[in-house]
């Protein structure tokens, strides 16, 4: 199940990264509300931008037009994209589930393939639709841009995303400017899709809200292999991992990595980021022991919880300033620290079948708890992100933490009960010093605002 969540989770992270792009295209100019600096408003769709002039046609046919310095508030008005962005999630997250549920039914040799399709695909149809609704209401929220104040170089920027939001894109080339005079000198001064300094949004306040989840299995099979038992506890066989007590949606649907950025120029930010509402995550699994010369076969729980808070700084490969460019490459890394705690237990019953005498031992249990320790932690990430507006963005991440839970050597003090009037036995497992890395791959959508 774990190769198969992370290959759900990347494909469908991957495809939910698209929509934004999807459903910000537009067939004919957007509406525009347009707030001049005389107290007028004008309003209609975008047909084109011919040179400094916005070029608008209204409800009622007739034309307007405005030079974009008479305005003072410009306010892009988009329609409802919830509906469209619900069925292309639901699509999306339904095809990639199918495919999912396709692997395990072609394992299957009882007959229920069609059925682990369906179950996949339902689930993951449902998770896509929320989250296609979701990118649907972002894409239709109104947008407002202050135009006061702002450089020639700001405006030319400005007149360059218009541009690809008319009705006809290709006008502002072969249009002319209003006049040579110092705010077109300015402009032509300064590459269009670089902005004054002060033009872009210098905080960002992100969470992730798909993430792949964390594999413990293989290290907590570890961790239960390496117990010291001594007499009257005795190892027969090793066992395996066989569960997670945390299934479904909510093990990688859920709110996490919280970021908080400020972005020094237009590439540099520094920040941090913390997931305080990482929730405890459990495996279990089974063993063979000696028991009092009796062999049992308990089972086993191991629960990890652990919060991490990380000091980050990234650089922009490809910077995006929600006008001209929507997409933007980042390259993070972070040092921080890990508060983690750990509590493993075993337990196991006897059972006789009819007709056989009694067992000498009835139960086993044995239970630990360490007290939560702080380690020092790293990352490395990378991050491709989509803006849907100038203050709105989603974001696909991929990296690798290394997140250290340091165990001391401790002394878990268990119990074994017996037939009466047999009496009840003390026993003790070591737990030996250790370092467990509940880092890792990690790979999650994260949805920000930028201010």
């Amino acid at each position: 199940m774990g190769t198969t969540t992370r290959g759900l989770v990347g494909a469908l992270a991957a495809l939910l990264l698209a929509a934004p792009t999807g459903l910000a295209a537009e067939r004919h100019g957007a509406t525009l509300h347009l707030d001049l600096r005389d107290g007028r408003r004008l309003q209609g769709e975008l047909l084109a931008v011919k040179g400094d002039i916005l070029l608008l046609l209204g409800d009622s046919g007739c034309e307007a037009q405005a030079a974009i310095g008479d305005v003072a508030v410009v306010r892009i008005v988009r329609r409802n994209r919830v509906g469209k962005g619900l069925v292309r999630g639901l699509a999306a997250g339904f095809a990639v589930g199918s495919l999912i549920g396709l692997t395990a039914a072609l394992a299957d040799d009882e007959g229920y393939g069609l059925l682990w399709m369906g179950m996949a695909g339902s689930m993951f149809g449902g998770a896509g639709a929320v989250v296609g609704a979701g990118a649907g209401l972002l894409a239709s929220s109104n947008e407002m841009i202050s135009c006061r104040e702002r450089d020639a170089a700001w405006r030319s920027a400005l007149l360059n995303r218009l541009q690809r939001l008319a009705r006809f894109r290709d006008f502002l080339s072969g249009g002319a400017r209003s006049g040579p005079g110092p705010e077109s000198a300015l402009a032509a001064s300064r590459a269009p899709d670089e902005p004054g300094k002060v033009e872009f949004a210098r905080w960002r306040l992100g969470a992730a809200f798909l993430q792949l989840p964390r594999a413990y299995d293989q290290r907590a099979l570890g961790f239960s292999q390496s117990l010291g038992y001594r007499d009257p506890l005795a190892p027969v066989g090793t066992g395996s991992p066989w569960r997670y007590n945390e299934g479904g949606i909510g093990r990688w649907a859920r709110v996490s990595d919280i970021r908080l950025e400020y972005f020094l120029t237009r590439r540099l930010a520094i920040g941090m980021q913390l997931d305080p509402f990482s929730r405890a995550s459990q495996v279990s699994g089974d063993k063979t022991l000696r028991v009092a010369g009796q062999e049992m076969s308990p089972w086993w729980d191991m629960g990890i919880t652990s919060n991490s808070y990380f000091l980050t700084a990234s650089y922009s490969l490809v910077a995006a300033d929600g006008f001209l460019r929507q997409t933007a490459l980042r390259l993070r890394a972070g040092l921080g620290w890990n508060r983690s705690s750990l509590k493993y237990s075993e337990s196991a019953f006897a059972r006789s079948d009819d007709g056989d005498p009694e067992p000498d031992v009835i139960s086993y249990d044995a239970v630990a708890s360490l007290w939560p320790t702080s380690s020092l932690s790293a990352l490395v990430e990378a991050e491709a992100a989509q803006y849907v507006n100038s203050r709105w963005s989603l974001a696909l991440n991929a990296g690798f933490r290394y997140l250290p839970l340091r165990v001391r050597e401790k002394e878990m003090i268990g119990s074994i009960r017996r037939r009466t009037p047999l009496p009840e036995l003390a026993c003790s497992v070591t737990i030996p010093g250790t370092t467990l890395d509940l880092g890792g791959f990690c790979l999650g959508v994260t949805l920000s605002l930028h201010l």
